[in-house]
């Protein structure tokens, strides 16, 4: 606008000078081109400022996650972090955990609601806890595809505590026990549990399915599924034959061979437990593979 302003007050000098309009042609290229370098200079910086702004915010908001999965941080520390990051805290959130090689676009996919972060060969994203069935499901359409688990709905100064569960369930992922996708740690918690400690397990499963040793392999694994199935079921053999397609009197054949192998293990209430932790884990071991 200045420069058509200026080219005009030129031109009408001019004019009155009598001058030829030729003569006003190099002046106007001058003009013209000049503002053309002004406006690229313009647009440039413009360009630069955001993209400093937006780095800026983002490392406010990798700042927060950090200081959020710490644990440690105390409630004025958070608010100011938060405040710099322009992201609401809120009440409750789960923490997300996400192979790096599967992450590309997450923080796109989940929207400015989540921090999205690098942590220890990973991705961390912490969003509002989903709190309507609804909600769940976008989120785990949003995650498809990814490898995703979801840990457990934490108050937001115990987000520490949904990450490092949502990691100790991605083991799991890893090793095949688990399959879903995403997994929500909070619909495999007797899995979780079962799986804590592998070496637990493995003397768990030494020790109370040792006397199916005693049986041939096909005859061992029918009646450790008999069993599973006795203990799932509280003893009600019809039950169990409709679990198994097979007749009652299959399953009281086989449970007549159970108990001259265990004894009375399968009238003591701890014993029963015992065993079907022991035959859940084998079971999820063998899917595994």
């Amino acid at each position: 606008m200045g420069a058509r302003v200026a080219f005009r007050r030129v031109a009408t000098l001019a004019r009155e000078a009598g001058l030829e309009p030729d003569a006003l042609i190099p002046l106007a290229e001058a003009t013209f081109s000049y503002i053309e370098e002004l406006s690229a200079a313009s647009i440039e910086g413009f360009a630069a400022e955001q993209a400093a702004q937006a780095g800026e915010l983002d490392r406010h908001r990798h700042e927060l996650l950090a200081l959020l999965i710490a644990g440690a941080a105390d409630v004025a520390a958070v608010a100011e972090a938060a405040g710099a990051a322009g992201w609401a805290v809120p009440d409750t959130l789960v923490a997300i955990r996400v192979p790096a090689p599967r992450a590309e676009g997450m923080g796109r996919d989940l929207g400015r609601d989540a921090l999205v972060a690098a942590h220890r060969g990973a991705v961390v994203a912490l969003v509002p806890a989903p709190e309507t069935p609804s909600a769940r499901a976008a989120l785990a359409r949003s995650l498809a595809g990814r490898q995703a688990v979801v840990g457990p709905t934490r108050p937001w100064n115990r987000a520490a505590v949904s990450l490092r569960l949502a990691t100790m369930t991605g083991r799991l992922v890893a090793s095949g026990v688990l399959s879903a996708d995403p997994v929500f740690v909070d619909e495999h918690l007797a899995t979780l549990v079962v799986h804590r400690d592998p070496e637990l397990v493995a003397d768990l499963v030494a020790r109370r399915l040792a006397v199916l040793e005693q049986v041939r392999d096909g005859t061992r694994d029918r009646l450790a599924e008999t069993l599973l199935a006795w203990l799932i079921h509280r003893g009600e053999r019809q039950r169990v034959a409709e679990t198994l397609h097979v007749h009652p009197q299959t399953v009281g054949y086989r449970m007549t061979q159970l108990r001259k192998l265990s004894g009375a293990a399968l009238d003591d209430p701890g014993a029963r437990f015992e065993l079907e932790i022991a035959l859940r884990a084998v079971r999820t071991r063998a899917g595994a593979r």
